[in-house]
């Protein structure tokens, strides 16, 4: 296998698009006003527009967190910013060793809403990027958890699959 393949243009189109849906899926779920979405500061890049601290073989993405400051207001305000680190090398190994090539589009869907849901949480529900090994356990499992209930409703080909593999990683299997 091929550890250092990307996404193509058309693969990427897909993201774009599946960010697009991601964002909305999730803003309606936590029930985030359009405007204050805004506040939600955050990129999503795929694996030749990383950084070296910003890859991982432990996932098909990983987020990373940034401080920013505000150059509009005369002092500045701190704020937090969140790039959605895609592993394309991963996810296009996944979808490979799978005759179904149509898991994709699901699969992206899942891992952005996983990232998005945590962007969330950190700034809404105020959990720490930075906390203890179990307490970053116990928000992944609370992350799946909201994932699943997003998508599990979803009109997307093979969704039921991805839900079905990751209903381990959730805080129930509900």
């Amino acid at each position: 296998m091929d550890i250092c393949r990307h996404f193509n243009e058309k693969e990427m189109d897909l993201t774009n698009q599946t960010l697009d849906r991601a964002v909305s899926l999730t803003r309606d779920y936590c029930d985030i006003d359009p405007k204050d979405w805004k506040d939600m500061k955050f990129e999503l890049k795929s694996l030749k527009d990383l950084n070296k601290n910003e890859i991982t073989d432990e996932a098909f993405a990983q987020l990373a967190q940034y401080r920013g400051v505000s150059s509009k207001a005369s002092q500045g305000y701190r704020f937090n910013f969140y790039r959605i680190c895609l592993q394309d090398d991963k996810i296009l190994n996944a979808v490979s060793e799978r005759e179904d090539k149509t898991v994709l589009k699901p699969l992206l869907l899942y891992v952005v809403t996983h990232e998005l849901i945590h962007i969330v949480r950190f700034n809404k529900l105020q959990k720490s990027f930075n906390s203890s090994w179990i307490e970053k356990e116990i928000e992944e499992k609370s992350a799946h958890q909201d994932t699943y209930h997003i998508l599990k409703n979803t009109d997307v080909f093979g969704m039921d699959h991805v839900l079905d593999h990751y209903k381990n990683y959730r805080v129930t299997d509900g």
